[in-house]
């Protein structure tokens, strides 16, 4: 596998880091710091607003497939929530669904080996995969209850592998929720790449996943490359996969 597999070469568009795992390696010691400095509120929106689903559809409501994953009463009670973070870094989105719920198990996907050992240090994940999130093969189909993805389809071209994986070891009516940046904002963050709303959401459908929440996030945090430090504008996008969809 390529050291970036998603690295753009069309000189036209924008790009990203050649090598991203040596990137986020050489960033892991001081990454939570970093983090902090430029006010990235990714994680915590995303956990605020899967915490916000109370349920589905009217038309699903008295189908007990159909309640949102994140509530446990909801589940049998031999069974912990299973969550997957793909791009984990240091763990931020396991470390506050942890402090919300006590059964639950998170597995942490990284490219980048370093973030995904500070993860494990921090006791922010309970399972971890060293690799690309655009290959999950390592998983099980309908095995997670939760996929999220922040932050991380800005390093990734071409979103498709990401969304058909995901969604392909969701459990029906599983939950993914991803951050990215929108395409033509005019509020970009430094080497990320852009995503167009509609190309993601025809992808959703695509693959069996029904979109139940699209948001924006007009501050996700500063970009300290920039010396103004404009805030960078991302959106949020909350998906559920449809019960009857065949892989």
């Amino acid at each position: 596998m390529a050291d970036n597999p998603s690295e753009n070469t069309d000189p036209q568009k924008r790009k990203t880091y050649h090598n991203i795992a040596e990137h986020f390696d050489t960033m892991a010691p001081r990454y939570d710091r970093g983090a902090k400095k430029v006010a990235w509120c990714g994680p915590l929106t995303m956990f605020t607003a899967l915490n916000m689903i109370h349920s589905t559809p009217d038309e699903y409501a008295t189908d007990p497939l159909y309640i949102n994953p994140l509530h446990p009463e909801k589940l049998p009670p031999e069974r912990p929530i299973q969550l997957l973070d793909l791009g984990t870094g240091t763990g931020e989105i396991g470390r506050l669904f942890k402090q919300r719920f006590k059964d639950i198990h998170i597995t942490g996907v990284d490219i980048a080996l370093k973030m995904l050992e500070k993860a494990r240090e921090n006791g922010h994940i309970d399972d971890s995969h060293h690799g690309s999130i655009e290959d999950l093969r390592w998983s099980k189909s309908d095995q997670f209850d939760v996929v999220t993805a922040c932050g991380v389809l800005d390093f990734i071209e071409s979103p498709e592998n990401v969304i058909t994986q995901s969604l392909r070891v969701l459990r029906p009516a599983g939950l993914m929720a991803l951050t990215f940046e929108p395409e033509g904002t005019d509020h970009p963050g430094h080497k990320t790449l852009q995503h167009d709303e509609q190309t993601l959401s025809d992808l959703f459908r695509k693959h069996g996943g029904r979109l139940i929440l699209d948001g924006i996030m007009e501050e996700a945090y500063r970009n300290f490359a920039d010396k103004t430090h404009q805030a960078v504008e991302n959106r949020i996008m909350v998906l559920q996969k449809d019960f009857g969809f065949k892989y």
